[in-house]
């Protein structure tokens, strides 16, 4: 553990900056370390301006996931709600560090599965 913590990478976002965007190739995991941002997806069937936000994240809470366990584009944008601090992890250490801990790494997939379907829910 103490290598993979090593390779968490300390950013900072200004409010309203997007720290990840709908559609794009999944490149970090991210835990929130201080203050909080916002879940927003953007529906193709809804005018380019809709947004709509889906959760707040705080402290302790983790996003970008799903993109690099299934392999797929950013499934929601992120944006700093205020002045914000989050640890990321590149892709190639994310997932070389589930290789050595199975458990982690299906609880991982069984929240990125809950998570896609309450937004296909209320979808």
């Amino acid at each position: 553990m103490a290598t993979v913590a090593s390779k968490f990478q300390l950013e900072r976002f200004l409010t309203g900056e997007r720290i990840i965007q709908q559609g794009e190739i999944g490149d970090k995991f991210y835990i929130i370390q201080d203050g909080e941002a916002e879940v927003i997806v953007k529906d193709e069937d809804e005018d380019e301006d809709e947004d709509d936000k889906v959760r707040t994240l705080r402290p302790g809470e983790y996003f970008g996931e799903i993109a690099l366990l299934q392999n797929i584009p950013r499934t929601a944008s992120v944006q700093a709600s205020g002045p914000l601090i989050i640890f990321s992890l590149a892709k190639p250490d994310f997932l070389d560090a589930l290789g050595g801990h199975p458990f982690a790494k299906l609880k991982l997939q069984q929240e990125s599965a809950r998570r896609i379907a309450s937004a296909e829910q209320s979808a």
